[in-house]
């Protein structure tokens, strides 16, 4: 039988990691679902802006529920 030490730094180091990777994909999800939305009701001025106006995204996320 082998035992190892809990290393908690390392742990915890993973869960922060764990927790990052599920925010960013979270993200990814939200914004791909912008575009897509905006692509079907045609608005391509929109999201042209919302690829340099960072505020601008936001407020067509929380318009489309995405927030």
């Amino acid at each position: 039988m082998l035992l190892t030490e809990f290393d908690e730094e390392r742990y915890e180091r993973t869960l922060r990691q764990d927790a990052l990777e599920e925010g960013i994909e979270k993200g990814e999800n939200r914004l791909n679902k912008l575009i897509e939305i905006l692509l079907s009701e045609g608005r391509i001025e929109d999201l042209r802006k919302s690829t340099i106006d960072k505020e601008y995204r936001r407020q067509l996320m929380k318009e489309f529920g995405l927030l």
